[in-house]
C-alpha cells in the first residue's frame, strides 16, 4: 500500500551486477541466481553461462537463488577452485517469512566457502554502506534525515550504522511491520 517507483529501490543484485560490468567487461559470468539477474547481466553486456561450461566462466556471481541445484552450486564450487573469483551480492544468511525464514544468498557462499575454503568471495551488498549512500543519494538528504527500515539487524543495522542512519527493525515475526509504521 507504499507507493513505491522502480527507481526508488536500491538491490544488492543489481549493484553486484554493476560492479562486475565496472571490473569485468564483456566476462563470462556462472551465475547463481534468478533469471531477473540473468537478463541485467545481458543488460551491462555481461554473458551469464550453463553451470556445464563453469571452466570458461571469468567470474562466478552469487545472488539469491530459489532454483538452485545440486549442479549448478557443484560447478560453482569447482570455479572456486580453479581460482575464478567470486563476487557475492550480500552476506545475508536468511530473511524473514511470515512461514518462518527463506534462505539467502549468504547461505549459498557459505556452501561454497565450505567446499573450497581457500576461495576468497569478493563481497557486495550490506553491511557495506554503497547501496545505503545511493539511496541517500538519490534523496537528496543527509543520512540524519533519513530512516533504514531494515529486517536483518546482522547487516542492515551495522550498515545503517557505518552511514549515521538511523535503524528500524522491521520483520513480521519479531517486529513491527511495514503496515504497522505506516498505520497501513
Amino acid at each position: 500500500g507504499v507507493p513505491l517507483k522502480p527507481e526508488q529501490f536500491f538491490l544488492a543484485g543489481e549493484a553486484a551486477v554493476r560492479r562486475l560490468a565496472a571490473d569485468l567487461p564483456g566476462a563470462r559470468i556462472l551465475t547463481l541466481g534468478t533469471p531477473a539477474i540473468q537478463s541485467l547481466l545481458l543488460e551491462r553486456g555481461l554473458f551469464p553461462i550453463s553451470h556445464t561450461c563453469w571452466r570458461t566462466a571469468d567470474a562466478v556471481l552469487i545472488c539469491r537463488d530459489i532454483h538452485l541445484t545440486y549442479e549448478r552450486l557443484e560447478a560453482a564450487v569447482n570455479a572456486a577452485f580453479a581460482g575464478i573469483p567470486v563476487y557475492c551480492s550480500n552476506p545475508d544468511f536468511s530473511h524473514p517469512a511470515q512461514d518462518g525464514v527463506h534462505l539467502e544468498t549468504g547461505s549459498i557462499l557459505s556452501a561454497l566457502v565450505a567446499a573450497a575454503p581457500h576461495s576468497k568471495p569478493i563481497m557486495l551488498g550490506k553491511p557495506l554502506p554503497d547501496l545505503l549512500l545511493s539511496a541517500i543519494e538519490f534523496l537528496r538528504e543527509e543520512p540524519k534525515n533519513t530512516v533504514f527500515l531494515g529486517d536483518n539487524v546482522q547487516t542492515d543495522a551495522l550498515c545503517a550504522e557505518a552511514t549515521g542512519v538511523p535503524f528500524l527493525y522491521v520483520n513480521a515475526l519479531k517486529g513491527p511491520t511495514l503496515a504497522h509504521i505506516f498505520n497501513l
